[in-house]
């Protein structure tokens, strides 16, 4: 029994990352701007949830609402921001209170540089 619980666990997280990948994938456009924005918009002195990242000045939205999570992901895998270990209750409407993680800008400022040619969202 432990046999399959583990193999359902591994192939939940293999669909999760495939989803991830396939939401960026579809959405290249808002992706590679959205990541240029929140790498220059992020605060550097405080700590944000990245339901903020939807007020940034000429975000737009995406072409699914998954990207946002996308987007998160990326900005973590580019050392542009990373979790503080904290969580708060989302205040977005379109939220649900739901509890969300907190994060903090990267100290290297690292992704500030982001080329504007295809930005890979995929683990190498």
């Amino acid at each position: 029994m432990a046999m399959a619980d583990d193999k359902n666990w591994f192939d939940g997280r293999r669909l999760k990352k495939e989803g991830i990948d396939l939401v960026g994938q579809n959405n290249h456009d808002w992706m590679v701007a959205a990541l240029i924005i929140v790498a220059t918009h992020a605060p550097i002195d405080r700590e944000f949830m990245a339901e903020e990242f939807r007020g940034y000045p000429n975000i737009g939205e995406p072409g699914h609402s998954n990207a946002w999570g996308a987007l998160t992901n990326l900005l973590i895998k580019r050392k542009v921001i990373e979790p503080t270990g904290k969580y708060a209750q989302a205040t977005g409407r379109s939220n649900h209170a739901h509890t969300y993680k907190i994060y903090r800008r990267t100290r290297s400022r690292a992704g500030s540089e982001i080329p504007l040619k295809v930005v890979p969202w995929t683990e190498p």
